[in-house]
């Protein structure tokens, strides 16, 4: 993600990503968003349950201590994101 995050085009974004065939892993990196909204939060759990389903890794990762406690306040950390 980069910039502002805009809930609609990042929808379409991992819905795109995600009907490429042979793909095992996707990773969502949150370090370059300026800003990503609460509504983005369930996206990310469907987007997540759909890469599960798939047979898709899909890991959000963070370095940077606000992407990071986002990812945390929403319960979306895992093994992707930096300690």
């Amino acid at each position: 993600m980069r910039g502002r995050c805009d809930p609609e085009r990042l929808t379409a974004d991992l819905t795109a990503l995600l009907a490429a065939p042979r793909l095992h892993r996707l990773a969502v990196d949150l370090d370059d968003a300026e800003l990503v909204p609460d509504e983005v939060a369930p996206i990310l759990r469907r987007a997540r349950a759909a890469a599960a389903a798939a047979g898709v890794t899909l890991s959000l990762r963070a370095t940077r201590a606000g992407a990071r406690r986002w990812l945390r306040r929403h319960g979306l950390g895992d093994a992707g994101e930096a300690p």
